[in-house]
């Protein structure tokens, strides 16, 4: 079973919301733990770029896409529209 995919307005939250309340988190933390998940943050981010080239995959969101519209297709359902 894969995940199903964001409508617009959770992906418009996501992509405005989230660094609000990461920024506001992080504010009120330790200097050193702010650090420590910035640092770990980009790390991680790199680390899965690079899996993905090392190995030819496609990223994430891509994949997931391509295996709803299979899964559509052979259940002979047309694809959800966003609201």
């Amino acid at each position: 079973m894969t995940p199903s995919t964001m409508d617009e307005m959770q992906t418009k939250m996501m992509l405005y919301m989230m660094p609000v309340m990461m920024t506001s988190f992080m504010l009120f933390l330790p200097a050193g733990l702010c650090l420590y998940i910035l640092t770990n943050s980009i790390l991680s981010i790199g680390q899965q770029k690079l899996v993905e080239r090392q190995f030819g995959m496609a990223p994430a969101s891509q994949a997931a896409a391509t295996e709803n519209k299979k899964d559509f297709a052979r259940l002979g359902l047309n694809r959800p529209s966003g609201r």
